[in-house]
């Protein structure tokens, strides 16, 4: 997914000479007189006059906790809720060949299947079970057992893995109610040089990836309009 669209971005500031750092962790805000100045990475300050936060509605609701022009907004933010998505890695002796790639499961507690030879990886398949449910209570073993249970009831495929690995993400989407439309905030905030970006926001679409990617692109909209 990184090729599609993050990698070719960050290319693309890298050619303008913008300097891109990754694997740090952002510990806070600097503002002064109702305006963003900057961004602490734990001992060093970077400053600036304009900041997106593109984080999760948590990681938000951190980042701003403490910013009087960011109360509204923090208000929201620690009122949402969230499901789960859990991801089941099979590693296979053999490459596997599912028809199609991408298979929808009915009636099963496995929903999606991905045959992962489209990433070069043809001995893998990866099971995705979102929202809540019974198997967010199994082991990682009974759940693996389970999502080969329902591979070799649906499809072809009827030998078993060689290999596993289970991901469970407990705030893994926002539960997309008719009552989290009215939380759902705009990227500009009331900060003076403050946005925010991420699925969350008010884009007219639940959790997914198009919806970061729209409201990615409205933020940086917004900034540029700003100038």
């Amino acid at each position: 997914m990184g090729r599609l669209f993050p990698r070719p971005a960050l290319d693309w500031l890298s050619n303008k000479g913008a300097n891109i750092m990754t694997g740090h962790r952002v510990t806070d805000l600097q503002v002064a007189d109702g305006q963003v100045c900057g961004v602490k990475l734990g001992n060093m300050t970077i400053e600036s006059s304009r900041v997106l936060i593109a984080a999760s509605p948590w990681g938000c609701a951190r980042l701003i906790r403490f910013i009087e022009e960011l109360g509204p907004l923090f208000n929201k933010l620690v009122l949402f809720d969230y499901q789960p998505i859990a991801t089941v890695f099979l590693e296979y002796e053999k490459p596997v060949l599912l028809k199609p790639t991408m298979l929808g499961l009915a009636d099963n507690t496995t929903q999606w299947l991905f045959d992962r030879r489209i990433t070069s990886h043809p001995k893998i398949i990866s099971a995705v079970i979102s929202a809540d449910g019974e198997h967010t209570s199994m082991s990682k073993e009974e759940l693996t057992r389970l999502v080969v249970e329902d591979i070799k009831a649906n499809t072809p495929l009827k030998l078993d893995p060689v290999n596993s690995m289970v991901i469970r993400e407990k705030r893994a989407t926002f539960s997309a109610t008719p009552e989290i439309e009215t939380l759902r905030p705009a990227n500009q905030t009331t900060l003076r040089g403050c946005w925010i970006a991420g699925d969350y926001t008010n884009t007219g679409y639940p959790a997914t990836l198009e919806g970061a990617i729209i409201s990615g692109k409205a933020a940086a909209d917004s900034i540029i309009n700003q100038e």
